[in-house]
């Protein structure tokens, strides 16, 4: 019931680093049921500010982004899903999203590749909804994530002109929550991702511990 074809979450050693922000509310609180339905409150990309599918009303979607799976391999080596969706196929200028899903067993890392094809420019978002539990702080190339004496480091994409920023508990974004159960919210680290970009692109991320 939400838009967040292509997101995951991630856990080490039984704590969660990369997580999925719930539900919170159905009836009541439209901006807040929105926000945590749509595409930017998932680990995944958002294009032109525009959620994956088109929402009708709290519990209908006029246009469901069609998601599949197109390669799942799994060996003692590394681990590999790779998937798709046309939720932006409806964009004027369509873009699909592609997103290959690597763990390297030995060297404890996880890659992250978004293919992204289209003819123009877009505004490109990369969303990673950390654990509230998680401390975020800047690193080479991007972020560490640790908790409970664990920590994990993220290298974002790199591309010309791109940014990032870390929200929590942002009310102008609403972004940086996690609901545990109905009608609670609690602030949480996301890291936003942000660039314009245009043609056949590869997003690549990676985790490693």
């Amino acid at each position: 019931g939400h838009a967040d074809a292509l997101s995951f979450t991630l856990s080490v050693g039984g704590k969660e680093f990369l997580i999925d922000p719930g539900t919170y509310a159905y009836h009541m609180q439209g901006p807040w049921r929105r926000y945590f339905r749509g595409t930017a409150a998932h680990n995944t990309v958002r294009i032109d500010c525009v959620d994956q599918s088109q929402s009708g009303g709290n519990f209908m979607w006029l246009r469901k982004a069609d998601a599949r799976c197109t390669l799942w391999r799994p060996s003692d080596e590394r681990d590999v899903f790779e998937g798709w969706h046309d939720g932006y196929t409806r964009l004027a200028d369509p873009v699909i999203h592609r997103r290959r899903i690597t763990l390297d067993k030995a060297a404890r890392r996880v890659v992250i590749e978004d293919i992204l094809q289209t003819a123009g420019k877009h505004d490109i978002e990369l969303f990673f909804h950390c654990s509230e539990r998680c401390q975020v702080d800047p690193a080479p190339g991007g972020y560490s994530l640790s908790q409970a004496g664990k920590t994990l480091f993220l290298r974002l994409p790199q591309a010309k002109g791109a940014s990032a920023q870390v929200f929590r508990g942002s009310i102008a974004p609403l972004l940086g929550w996690v609901s545990r159960r109905f009608d609670t919210k609690q602030p949480a680290p996301t890291i936003a991702w942000r660039a314009r970009l245009g043609g056949e692109c590869v997003l690549r991320s990676e985790i490693a511990c």
